[in-house]
């Protein structure tokens, strides 16, 4: 064992008081290198958040353990030499206690496996609750770090490698990623039964069921759309759609938030669209069921595939495999 290591006995005249904070600790230095700054027992007292009492009985012990005076008391404050080679001294100590805190710190945040995700703020919403709880219960020791954006800044992301993995629908195929396929997410009309029974009367829940088998648009060719703004892939399907089925469309109100297009709607202002996923957390609600209608809308392009991508030259860690795996038996079995 090192010499410094062992026990030795206080050389002072040690008194009971002294008993707990005789040997000299990180609290005591830094209680005299605030002192040897301030050189005002009160001012360093106040700093260090204690009693100018106690503070002056750690100085006293710490005087007592070495057997020297730290601190000339009057007429005023000042530091003694074996003081200055006292302050040299804890100065360093308490230098190194930093960098090994640091360097401890760092390490512990390479022990923490995490996985950070991208994800727009529409998909979060419905997704991100049910895959956080089934990838927690499986590994509730990885970090997931989830990032809500933009596509445009989470493919910039993805591709400076901020982030692991991006999950969203798939655009067009880009070299530089892989895609693992979740699922296919359907695009429905929410029509509001307001604008049904203004449109056929007391038959209306009669073409009600005649929609839900083939849904066609020009039924509501006249009535009004509230819908996301362009550059929302939503709206581009929607879009597509209604040129392919010959309906222009009068969009009253466009929004990036869906919520409140889905609320409006059930209000009876207009109809609107949205991602299957994203109705189904209204769809069992009786706000919904009493206010308005779900239609899948038919044809081809009228759907999103919703993948998983990440970048081809970026090895995957265990930690984002396991996701993948998780989502994959959430959604495809």
């Amino acid at each position: 064992m090192p010499s410094f290591l062992k026990e030795r006995k206080s050389t002072g005249n040690t008194n009971q008081q002294c008993y707990r904070i005789k040997e000299m600790n990180l609290f005591n230095l830094k209680y005299f290198v605030t002192l040897a700054y301030e050189l005002n027992f009160t001012r360093a007292a106040e700093k260090l958040f204690i009693s100018q009492q106690a503070l002056s009985k750690y100085i006293r012990c710490l005087e007592s353990e070495y057997n020297t005076q730290l601190f000339v008391r009057k007429p005023k404050v000042a530091l003694t030499r074996s003081g200055q080679i006292m302050q040299e001294a804890a100065i360093r100590i308490l230098k190194l206690e930093h960098q090994l805190r640091n360097q401890l710190e760092n390490e512990n945040k390479k022990l923490i496996k995490s996985v950070t995700l991208g994800m727009g703020p529409a998909r979060s919403r419905t997704l991100l609750p049910d895959i956080y709880t089934a990838y927690h219960e499986y590994y509730p020791n990885i970090n997931l770090q989830v990032i809500i954006d933009s596509t445009k800044v989470l493919d910039q992301m993805l591709d400076s490698g901020k982030i692991d993995l991006w999950l969203g629908y798939y655009r067009k195929q880009n070299e530089k990623y892989n895609y693992t396929f979740l699922f296919e997410d359907q695009i429905c009309a929410i029509i509001p039964k307001k604008v049904m029974s203004r449109l056929f009367g007391d038959k209306d829940n009669e073409m009600a069921k005649r929609l839900s088998k083939k849904f066609e648009i020009s039924y509501f060719a006249e009535s009004p759309f509230m819908m996301l703004p362009k550059g929302h892939r939503i709206r581009e399907i929607v879009d597509e759609y209604l040129n392919k089925n010959n309906t222009k469309s009068t969009y009253i109100l466009e929004t990036n938030d869906i919520d409140a297009l889905i609320i409006l709607a059930l209000e009876g202002n207009a109809l609107t669209f949205a991602s299957n996923t994203y109705i189904k957390k209204y769809i069992n609600t009786s706000l919904f069921s009493e206010n308005a209608y779900v239609f899948f809308l038919n044809g081809c392009g009228t759907s999103q595939n919703i993948i998983i991508s990440y970048k081809k030259e970026k090895p995957l860690s265990p930690e984002a495999k396991s996701f993948i795996d998780i989502c994959l038996k959430m959604y495809q079995s």
